[in-house]
């Protein structure tokens, strides 16, 4: 039995945020593929339905980070990347080879073994054992966020081309009819188009953040670790 619910920030903006547009996105498909004739009615919506709709978007946000995270790794992009010794904009070789070997005076692992993701992992959980998490948290539903709405977006854009190719879009706002041309959709497909790009971009640079802040962080921690590992030199 569950004896406390915790909802965390990254829950809010990793999951139902990026969730909502993912909704809004299946919804304009469909629209596009099985009703293109329908007049579509914006009208205020009761408490009840709100609510279901928050909570699909929960669960459609948890499938846009899985679909991501698969297509990130299929494209081979990686959150080490900052780490990885000659990549772009990396740290600098000489930071990255100390931070190596002190972790693997802590831990024993070889030097040669000491690769970037377990690299970051001991410094985040040495960081993490001494309480030193700084702004960790928030780089993390950052980068959830901006991962999750890259996704959503593109979703986002295929529906509303697709809809544009279809009969003419009609929507009714208090009762008045108003007709979306295909330049007006052509260029909401545009603008979704270009926060794809922008949301990967800053995906990027929050994870950046975080391994570059937790390597960084572990070469200036002291603690009893640290300490024990300078009396043994």
């Amino acid at each position: 039995m569950l004896k406390e619910v915790r909802f965390s920030l990254y829950e809010f903006f990793g999951y139902v945020l990026p969730g909502m547009v993912f909704l809004l996105a299946w919804a304009v498909l469909l629209w596009a593929l099985l009703l293109p004739k329908e007049v579509v009615p914006l009208r205020q919506l009761d408490v009840q339905v709100v609510v279901a709709s928050l909570l699909l978007a929960y669960l459609l946000g948890h499938a846009a980070q899985a679909i991501s995270n698969l297509i990130f790794r299929t494209a081979g992009v990686s959150e080490f990347s900052c780490i990885t010794d000659g990549a772009l904009n990396a740290l600098p070789k000489s930071a990255l080879d100390t931070a190596a070997v002190k972790a693997a005076r802590m831990t024993g692992i070889r030097r040669e073994d000491m690769k970037p993701e377990l690299l970051y992992s001991i410094c985040d959980e040495a960081l993490a054992q001494q309480g030193k998490i700084g702004d960790r948290e928030v780089y993390q539903y950052r980068e959830g966020f901006y991962r999750g709405v890259a996704v959503a977006a593109a979703v986002f854009t295929v529906s509303l081309l697709a809809r544009a190719l279809g009969p003419q879009a009609v929507l009714t706002v208090g009762g008045q009819e108003v007709p979306l041309s295909r330049c007006v959709l052509f260029s909401l497909a545009a603008c979704t188009g270009l926060c794809v790009w922008l949301s990967f971009q800053r995906y990027k640079r929050f994870v950046g953040y975080r391994v570059k802040r937790a390597v960084l962080a572990f070469l200036v921690l002291e603690g009893a670790g640290m300490k024990e590992e300078r009396e043994g030199e």
